[in-house]
């Protein structure tokens, strides 16, 4: 695991970076300018900020949205793995309603621990 300090140093590293004679984030407040990475803002400038603040937010919620769902519903290994769980005691099984209302039983119990059994060898290999 990498500590904290090596995840913070970049970042105090990069906001110290000097560039035309001023630190990358500098908020000059006697003068009323903002400095973020070369480009001044005045005051009457963070009604742009805000509107571009509020469009980058909203592109980050439709880009997520979208892409989430891709991720979740095709190639998140979770879903992978649970299909193919779902495959095996399909295979071994049948249909999942017909065993849920059985007894417990050597009948029921035995195609249940043979779908674990191959789930769990193809996991540890």
């Amino acid at each position: 695991m990498i500590p904290r300090e090596a995840l913070a140093l970049p970042q105090f590293l990069l906001l110290r970076r000097r560039r035309d004679g001023r630190q990358a984030l500098l908020f000059d407040l006697p003068a009323r300018k903002f400095y973020i990475f070369g480009l001044t803002l005045w005051p009457q400038d963070f009604f742009y900020l805000a509107l571009l603040l509020i469009l980058a937010a909203l592109t980050l919620f439709f880009v997520t949205a979208l892409a989430g769902r891709l991720w979740c519903g095709y190639t998140c290994p979770q879903t992978v793995w649970t299909e193919l769980f779902i495959w095996i005691e399909q295979l071994t099984e049948g249909k999942r309603a017909r065993w849920s209302h059985m007894r417990w039983s050597k009948r029921a119990l035995s195609p249940r621990l043979l779908a674990r059994a191959i789930s769990r060898a193809r996991v540890t290999r």
